[in-house]
């Protein structure tokens, strides 16, 4: 109370703490403890999608030059991927629904993408190597750790 009459008598506080009421306070402490930090399998997630994104559009935009697809193909490509774009910054915003339909995608495109292997040339070495990243960030996303945060989202 005082800190306010030094404001309003016109002394200005010598920091800004002092205009921060002890309610502020309080109210500045569980705004932070409601964000909570993101657990560290879920950060690695997020960070292995950003990679295979951009993996991807690198591979799509090779694939185009030397003419392995076509620009209708390519177009498609970028659009799909355009749109995962938002799955990772969902899922870092604590969204279980985004969890959820990167997996769903992600298995749907190894079911049906194991066919378009052997006509798009690409090695089973190298597709294999994207398989285990994919099931490596799936895992990440459905940990204990993970899971018990993005279960907090439902608590509120």
């Amino acid at each position: 109370m005082d800190k306010y009459r030094e404001i309003k008598w016109g002394k200005e506080p010598k920091n800004l703490r002092e205009v921060i009421s002890p309610n502020e306070k309080i109210n500045e402490t569980k705004e932070i403890k409601e964000k909570e930090e993101i657990p560290r399998n879920v950060k690695q997630a997020v960070i292995g999608i950003w990679a295979m994104l951009l993996y991807e559009a690198i591979l799509d935009m090779a694939l185009r030059q030397s003419g392995e697809i076509n620009t209708g193909n390519f177009i498609l490509s970028l659009i799909i991927n355009g749109f995962l774009c938002m799955l990772p910054y969902k899922i870092s915003k604590r969204s279980n629904p985004a969890r959820y339909t990167y997996t769903i995608i992600n298995i749907a495109i190894l079911l049906f993408g194991i066919g378009e292997i052997d006509k798009l040339k690409i090695s089973w070495t190298k597709s294999i190597i994207e398989m285990s990243i994919q099931f490596i960030i799936i895992y990440k996303l459905f940990t204990r750790e993970a899971s018990e945060w993005f279960d907090k989202t439902n608590q509120r």
